[in-house]
């Protein structure tokens, strides 16, 4: 798959790294899943709930082989500013994303709070490469973050008990 990738011009780094990451994910991805399997053969659980889990946990392994071809500053190529800004970026947005889906950001949040961290962070993921606007995109993210950040500080939720896997 990566000479096919490096034909279509993508850099042999990139392409590897991205045959590579999901290489990986077989671990966490039904129906093979062994880290998965074992970890919910030791905990008890079932092991496709376990996997489901592990997978909503572990999206971001889903996600960031796909930066490394759009953005190639993410490994390291370019300056070292456009590569503090796409690791900024990029982990800024994987938090808010993963806050958006599991629910929690210091403390429960709604539903509407859960969308606006998504969108936030998938603002913040799209690379500055990839197109001129690329860095308004960051900016509206952080500002998402920003107001969440606010807004999370004001809003009261009730205690409940997260559920064990």
């Amino acid at each position: 798959m990566a000479p096919a990738l490096v034909e279509v011009g993508i850099p042999v780094i990139s392409a590897h790294l991205f045959v590579f990451y999901f290489g990986l994910l077989s671990m966490v991805t039904p129906p093979v899943a062994l880290a998965s399997f074992a970890a919910a053969n030791i905990a008890g659980a079932g092991a496709w709930s376990t996997s489901i889990a592990a997978m909503r946990l572990a999206w971001p392994a889903y996600v960031v082989p796909f930066l490394f071809l759009f953005a190639p500053s993410l490994i390291l190529e370019g300056s070292p500013m456009q590569v503090t800004w796409a690791l900024g970026s990029a982990i800024m947005g994987i938090y808010m994303v993963t806050a958006g889906i599991v629910g929690y950001m210091g403390r429960m949040v709604g539903a509407w709070f859960r969308f606006l961290l998504i969108i936030g962070g998938f603002l913040l993921l799209i690379p500055t490469d990839l197109f001129s606007g690329g860095f308004y995109t960051d900016i509206v993210g952080l500002a998402v973050f920003g107001f969440c950040v606010i807004c999370s500080a004001f809003i009261r939720t009730k205690t409940i008990d997260i559920p064990r896997i």
